[in-house]
């Protein structure tokens, strides 16, 4: 409580609160029942870039936003759907809001999930410091799960390209070598079939999915130094040059100065699901709560 505020005061602006929270949550799902967007492309929808929905999950978060819109609708006076003879709420847009609150607090929970992680990039030599790029630890696509309201969760964690050079010479070391049994040289046509074959099986067998990869740029400690000791003389001795990009007098050209690139890959790391209960039909799934929504539960 502020100071000098009543509990009278106190609650109504935690009620004022939540309304507004309720209402924010409800206008993220009706949102998606405008424009033309395509929910299982992560800019395409509220909830970030994590999240993904593959086609049969994004018509099922779809049919959830026209369902909710039909309560919202039935509240307001319009005939009240069938299916809400099954549920235990009096006004349906109130269920409304329940839905997309619950709903809302779901998907933003799995679009964050497991917060960032750091992956070595490079072990730099000496004194200067290994190299680290921050990525999503874990992301998450949702399908139909074929129940009502239901999804099915598969969470993806992160392979550099560096782990899954090292799963496909395990398929093929020899092709990576470019050398046979025996020792001798490998052809460049079969090396570069074998290997390509090799990486293939990887792909398979971490269950990487293309459309999860993610991009990012770092700068080697090399470079740093390099950067470091151009600046300090650039601006000691007043050359005039490219700024960051080279310096004729330095000496220092540009590609000493450029960043590297490294692909995040994402592979299979284990299944769950979004579970909603309180609608009266079948889920096949138990919650120890005396809350009888509805409301989803996420299960892994």
């Amino acid at each position: 409580m502020k100071e000098g505020q009543t509990i009278e005061e106190y609650r109504a602006e935690k009620a004022a609160d939540k309304a507004e929270y309720e209402i924010a949550s409800l206008r993220r799902i009706l949102s998606l029942g405008r424009g033309r967007q395509q929910v299982n492309t992560p800019p395409s929808h509220p909830w970030g870039g994590r999240l993904y929905f593959d086609p049969s999950g994004a018509a099922r978060l779809a049919n959830i936003a026209g369902f909710i819109q039909g309560l919202v609708l039935a509240g307001e006076g319009m005939t009240p759907l069938v299916a809400l003879a099954t549920c235990n709420r009096d006004n349906p847009r109130d269920m409304a809001l329940q839905l997309a609150v619950s709903l809302d607090e779901k998907l933003s929970y799995l679009a964050n999930y497991g917060g960032e992680k750091e992956v070595l990039v490079e072990e730099a030599e000496g004194d200067l410091p290994n190299q680290y790029i921050r990525v999503p630890q874990y992301k998450i696509t949702l399908y139909d799960d074929g129940t009502f309201g239901g999804f099915g969760i598969l969470w993806y964690r992160p392979f550099t390209t560096e782990q899954v050079q090292a799963k496909a010479r395990k398929n093929d070391e020899e092709a990576y070598q470019g050398k046979n049994e025996d020792g001798s040289e490998m052809s460049s046509e079969d090396q570069h079939r074998r290997w390509d074959a090799a990486l293939e099986q990887a792909h398979k067998d971490l269950k990487l999915r293309k459309e999860l990869e993610d991009f990012r740029s770092w700068t080697p400690s090399w470079v740093k130094a390099k950067r470091l000791a151009y600046e300090v003389k650039h601006e000691a001795e007043g050359h005039e040059g490219y700024g960051p990009y080279g310096c004729k007098t330095c000496d220092v050209g540009s590609y000493e100065l450029t960043s590297s690139s490294e692909y995040i890959r994402y592979g299979f790391s284990h299944n769950g699901g979004m579970v909603l209960h309180g609608m009266g039909t079948p889920n096949y799934s138990v919650r120890l709560t005396s809350d009888s929504g509805p409301y989803w539960s996420i299960n892994s």
